[in-house]
């Protein structure tokens, strides 16, 4: 869940707050290639794959406990404990 939450606001940073300096290779092209690129569509781009990335994650981690593959459970956070809203995940 932590890591769905950092990319979602990693996609709001790079989208809305203009953080281009997180796409590789952006930083470090010249001004001439800089304007070839359309940057609004690509941070675009970057906004919908982390904001995807996000949703699955979330939906794994809150579905998972369900199907109690015995090998996958340990990678929910929910399945340690079903009183989750006490417990810190980490």
């Amino acid at each position: 869940m932590i890591v769905a939450v950092v990319f979602i606001i990693l996609g709001v940073a790079i989208r809305y707050c203009k953080w281009y300096f997180l796409i590789a290779g952006y930083k470090t092209m010249s001004a001439e290639e800089k304007q070839k690129v359309n940057i609004e569509k690509v941070a675009t781009l970057f906004r919908d794959v982390m904001f995807i990335t996000a949703f699955i994650l979330i939906a794994g981690d809150l579905i998972l406990p369900w199907f109690e593959i015995p090998i996958l459970l340990p990678i929910s956070c929910w399945s340690y404990n079903p009183d989750w809203l006490n417990f810190p995940c980490s």
